[in-house]
């Protein structure tokens, strides 16, 4: 159980100042299935290969993907790409979205989107996702589709590319495309669907990008065409004004088709001409939407404000938005201005890590959107109130940047760190997936830029990089610190603290302030390249099951090495302290939350600060990250075979010497206090904290400290945490990658190699090896306060751990797989209750007999107990009645698909081999995976069914909203 997961995702949500301008509204519905095949009459395609440009560019095309354009006006380009072999992704592009809508027709493009998966001419509505799991999509992340302003595009990444599978996808996108049936009592259902998903993304940050989007855009038609719409279109809509949509944008002159992967150009053309060609609009091409020019506003001030928001400021810059063809001149004109953001925002983060600063963190952003304006945004996150120092204080170093520009030494330490990214770049070209390939394809379609190879940008920077002198950076300077504005955007608890004309007088006065040129501060020499004597290796064990050999050092060192080529010139390492949680025992009472949130290289080396090191090792690859599991704390880091050696002494050093400098746990106490406040707002939020303690029966050492509790903790108090999983356990590192075994140990012995002798073993804390989950079966309730309709439902079964019973553990994965896709078909599909259901099977793999089948879904609050209802009547259905074979086939092969494609990359074998050799049940589980999932059967389906889904020992976990009050008859009502 990664208990650290619930929590950083928990705060990963809640990045204070984000997205206040511009955000893009993801519609991630899955694509299901599809039925028979459909064909089309074989068609040449003919027209040259076009350019996504709106003007020409003397920058060379990328040679390899082939682009072409049928007849019809559809553009395609197809790109043969070996890695992973067998496998290939496909996209869709509709390039209309929520901009081409009518006024009467906002959020349709979005529901159109939706409808893509509730019937078609030749598919069933609840036949496509029932087909694409036979054919071994997982749902969700294989098959996916998204709405944005200006597209639409429908997302399949294809497990295997036989032609079946191939064909199949195909006819998916060409019913999607021409043969949507839009029938009444389908969109009547899916209203409740996206109206869920209106719920789900109704937050204090939605509501400010909305209110700010509408002053910012102010006669601009981007400032009214949120994706997800209005709700009372969605709401009444009829079917006409979906269809009306639908005819007038998905056209094929208005598409692009893309497929990456292990296939063959030849066959993929003739089927996408078999399979598009005879594909017409209706009508008349429509016109392009005119998006409106942005209308100068002066400098201006607003403030948002929301008992929970955090304090944060942006100041924003606004010209005319560019559309220029894609050239030579306008890359190294970005180039330039790139190196221009880099330093400043390298000056701001230093900045924010003294412990006088009175911000948190700030930073340049600069972009154009061809739909709204060409801008750049000055982004600041205050200390809680500092809001008028943080100003000032950014403002000042922004002047000084515009004063002043860049100096050499900056300029050439991004030269360097540039130079560094295009030699990983190149290196990483050498095994390409399927996955950044598209990306990047997407990218230069959407944006109408040339694609190009990671050889060609590379020899672009050689040409750019002699020209790019302090004077041409400082040229850019001019342009990004030039516009209207700003407008300055405030958020915070209340409006008062800080209001606009207080706003407004503050930035004149920080305006007027003399600046003085920036003095660079020369590096210092890495301090941490000799440990001592080496370590020697004296013992080898080759283990060909899993492709890795073991050596051991004569300290005690264990390193577990996994030569691959899956990326070129890609290492990862982790260096294993076993004990981890084991260590502390719960009668201690104390929260090791603080810890699992630590950010350990925030507070440097015992040498060098954090920024000092950021300098020191410019231009190098390297990362190192500190992680508190179950049984281990672990240090990892990703670097490239040539920077391996520098990779090891980083870790060592951080392992030997961490600074725990007290300003850098000071600022993650500021940040959480913040993030715990704007969690109140947010139900999914508030579910996390809830279930953190919940899930664990109140544990102490996972319970989520109270905003006042966690601000009395010292950094001395959680440097004493950290040290005890550091000290006196045994060590084993584990090398996937890119690298020889013999440059490998060579580094290893000069760093943890220089050790003393490390213990074999060590002791597990009292009662720290037990978990358990709670026997008081009364529900649980946690309030929010966000929207009144917004309410989130919990349900956990019990089950046990991971390696109680191998065939159990498979069988009840496969369970979860077929309870998901019945709720989600009862609850979504059929009474369009929710947006979306969530069903996980979670085993521990360290505690004895702790397990949980866990269902979670976002509901309106009057719907809880419906679902609760809905849900223990799909699990005595389970129980009562064998599932089908097919219903068993179609959970299990998107499984074995995966199983296939995750042997074949190096995250699969980082995270596997630790530890791995000392756990012989670990060994046994993982042989021979598919042959476990293959026997699993129709009665053990049930078999599990009757012995875990019970009514009897289901907890429940609910998030409310604090005005509802506590439902009669239920647990206290509390906040985690």
């Amino acid at each position: 159980m990664k208990y650290m997961t619930i929590v950083r995702q928990a705060l990963a949500c809640l990045v204070v100042g984000a997205g206040l301008f511009g955000p893009v509204v993801r519609a991630a519905d899955a694509i299901a299935q599809v039925g028979a095949q459909a064909g089309a009459a074989q068609q040449k395609p003919t027209g040259a290969p076009q350019p996504w440009l709106r003007g020409p560019s003397d920058l060379p095309s990328h040679p390899e993907p082939r682009i072409g354009r049928l007849p019809n006006g559809l553009t395609y380009v197809i790109f043969q790409s070996p890695a992973p072999r067998n496998t290939a992704a496909l996209r869709l592009i509709i390039h209309a979205g929520s901009m081409q809508e009518r006024d009467d027709q906002r959020g349709l493009a979005h529901f159109v989107e939706h409808m893509a998966f509730n019937g078609s001419k030749n598919i069933p509505e609840g036949e496509l996702t029932k087909i694409l799991a036979r054919h071994g999509f997982q749902f969700g992340s294989d098959a996916n589709a998204f709405t944005t302003y200006d597209n639409t595009a429908y997302v399949l990444d294809l497990p295997n590319t036989d032609a079946e599978t191939v064909d199949t996808a195909f006819f998916i996108l060409r019913e999607t495309a021409t043969n949507l049936t839009f029938a009444p009592d389908a969109i009547d259902r899916e209203r409740g669907v996206i109206l869920g998903e209106e719920r789900v993304r109704a937050t204090p940050a939605s509501r400010i990008a909305e209110e700010v989007g509408a002053l910012a855009y102010k006669g601009q038609l981007y400032a009214e065409r949120r994706p997800i719409g209005l709700t009372d279109i969605i709401k009444n809509a009829p079917p006409k004004a979906l269809i009306d949509y639908y005819r007038t944008w998905y056209r094929p002159e208005l598409a692009t088709l893309i497929i990456v992967g292990d296939i063959r150009t030849a066959e993929i053309e003739a089927k996408i001409a078999a399979t598009f060609g005879d594909w017409r609009g209706e009508g008349p091409s429509p016109a392009p939407v005119d998006p409106g020019a942005y209308v100068p506003k002066g400098t201006v001030a607003y403030v948002f404000a929301d008992p929970n928001f955090p304090e944060a400021l942006t100041l924003r810059w606004s010209r005319p938005a560019l559309d220029k063809p894609d050239t030579f001149e306008a890359r190294r004109i970005g180039i330039a201005k790139d190196v221009a953001v880099s330093v400043l925002n390298d000056r701001f983060a230093r900045r924010a890590r003294e412990a006088d600063s009175p911000f948190l963190a700030a930073a340049l952003v600069y972009a154009n959107n061809r739909l709204t304006v060409n801008s750049t945004s000055l982004n600041v996150t205050p200390k809680p109130g500092k809001s008028h120092e943080a100003l000032t204080e950014a403002v000042r170093l922004y002047h000084q940047f515009k004063a002043f520009g860049v100096t050499e030494e900056e300029l050439n330490r991004m030269k360097v760190a540039r130079d560094t990214l295009n030699v990983n770049t190149l290196a990483a070209d050498r095994s390409r997936q399927h996955a950044t390939l598209m990306t990047n394809i997407v990218y230069a379609v959407l944006q109408g830029r040339v694609y190009m190879s990671a050889r060609q940008v590379n020899d672009l920077w050689t040409q750019v990089r002699p020209g790019l002198t302090v004077e041409a950076v400082n040229t850019q300077i001019a342009f990004l610190t030039g516009g209207d504005g700003p407008f300055i955007v405030r958020s915070g608890p209340t409006r008062e603290a800080f209001e606009p004309a207080a706003i407004t007088a503050a930035y004149a006065a920080a305006e007027a302030l003399p600046v003085e040129p920036f003095v660079a501060v020369a590096a210092k020499d890495w301090p941490y390249p000799d440990f001592g004597v080496a370590g020697a290796v004296v013992k080898t064990e080759v283990v060909k099951a899993y492709g890795m050999t073991q050596y051991t050092y004569a300290n005690g060192l264990k390193v577990n090495i996994r030569q691959t080529r899956y990326q070129s010139s890609r290492v990862l390492v982790s260096v294993r302290m076993a004990g981890g949680r084991m260590l502390f025992s719960p009668h201690e009472k104390v929260s090791l939350v603080p810890v699992m949130l630590y950010n350990l290289p925030g507070g440097g080396l015992g040498k060098l600060s954090s920024s000092e090191i950021s300098k020191s090792l410019s231009g190098r690859t390297y990362s190192v990250k500190y992680t508190l599991g179950d049984d281990e704390a672990t240090l990892n880091g990703t670097t490239t075979t040539i920077d391996f050696p520098l990779q090891m002494q980083v870790l060592m050093a951080y392992y030997s010497d961490p600074g725990y400098r007290p300003e850098n746990f000071d600022n993650l106490k500021l940040s959480v206090a913040t993030s715990l406040r704007l969690m109140k707002s947010n139900p999914n939020a508030m579910l996390s904290l809830g279930a953190l303690s919940y899930l664990n029966a109140d544990d102490p050492r996972m319970v989520f400290p109270t905003a006042e509790s966690f601000a009395a903790v010292t950094n001395d108090h959680v440097k004493g945490l950290i040290e005890r999983t550091l000290r006196d356990v045994p060590i084993e590192i584990t090398i996937v990658g890119d690298i020889s075994h013999e440059a490998a140990l060579e580094a290893v012995g000069r760093t943890f190699g220089t050790l003393p002798s490390l213990p074999k073993t060590y002791r597990i804390a009292r009662d720290a090896d037990r978990m358990k989950l709670p026997t008081d079966r009364t529900p649980r309730v946690f309030t929010h306060q966000g929207r009144a309709d917004q309410a989130v439902s919990f349900l956990a079964f019990p089950t046990t751990d991971l390696y109680r019973d191998f065939h159990d553990s498979r069988g009840l994965d496969l369970l979860a797989r077929i309870y998901a896709a019945r709720l989600k078909d009862e609850v979504r599909e059929k009474q369009g209750a929710t947006y979306g259901v969530t069903v996980s099977h979670n085993p521990s793999e360290v505690y004895k007999g702790y397990g949980y089948i866990g269902v979670t879904t976002t509901v309106r609050p009057e719907m809880d107990e419906a679902f609760y209802r809905t849900a223990l009547s799909i699990a005595a259905d389970l129980r009562d009645k064998p599932v089908t074979q097919d219903e068993l086939d179609r959970a299990r092969l998107p499984v074995l698909e995966g199983l296939e494609q995750s042997e074949r990359t190096n995250g699969y074998w980082y995270t596997t081999l630790p530890n791995l050799l000392a756990d012989t049940r670990r060994q046994d589980f993982i042989r021979d995976r598919p042959a476990q999932y293959k026997a699993v059967t129709v009665a053990d389906i049930q078999r599990l069914a009757r012995l875990y889904l019970l009514d009897k020992t289901v907890l429940r976990l609910k998030v409310v909203p604090e005005t509802a009050g506590k439902p009669d008859g239920e647990g206290k009502s509390t906040q985690p």
